[in-house]
């Protein structure tokens, strides 16, 4: 069923991409990052809140990662806050094996998420990651080249905290960033499918 819901997204994405080209809609509103840009663990692209999609209860980002080195410290892929525990969405990849680890705010809880999915990305291998999140629905889901790794429910009376920080893509001033390639970063509004 997960891979089903998958496949929809993605369907869907690319169905709307194709009415957005048709009607005159700018895809560059939500795809933040199209050819394959370096990073280093100082390095980060910033895009500012009113540069994104407006979301207030569903996003789902997807993007390509190809990790060239590890780090024996926690690796920010992307975070969205302008502080440490505002982290609504953010994807970071655990000390020296690189799983990784999904993370967002809830009311009553600033450091919610799935933990550490799998054993760890391979370096210098492409890996498409698509992660989902909605208070509709109370769930956050995470996927690995199509394929669904983890879910988090969230309770009915815990809501998500969304913010209108900026979006970071690597280093985020708190921790480390990626030592790798990354591409196609994109930020879908679900409401919007």
């Amino acid at each position: 069923m997960y891979i089903l819901n998958y496949s929809i997204i993605c369907i869907l994405f690319v169905f709307c991409q194709q009415v957005q080209q048709i009607v005159g809609i700018s895809r560059a509103s939500n795809e933040l990052i199209s050819s394959p840009i370096m990073l280093t663990v100082n390095e980060n692209k910033i895009i500012q809140h009113n540069e994104l999609p407006e979301v207030t209860n569903e996003v789902s980002v997807s993007l390509w990662l190809n990790i060239k080195m590890r780090d024996i410290s926690w690796s920010c892929v992307f975070h969205k806050g302008g502080q440490d525990l505002v982290r609504t969405p953010s994807l970071w990849l655990t000390p020296a094996k690189s799983a990784p680890h999904v993370r967002f705010s809830l009311n009553d809880n600033s450091n919610a998420g799935i933990d550490s999915v799998g054993s760890g990305l391979l370096l210098n291998k492409w890996y498409h990651l698509a992660y989902t999140l909605s208070d509709p629905e109370k769930r956050s889901d995470f996927y690995i080249d199509g394929k669904w790794v983890g879910f988090q429910s969230i309770q009915p009376t815990e809501q998500i905290v969304f913010n209108d920080a900026p979006l970071y893509i690597g280093n985020d001033t708190f921790y480390n960033g990626i030592t790798g390639l990354i591409r196609y970063v994109v930020i879908i509004k679900l409401t919007e499918l």
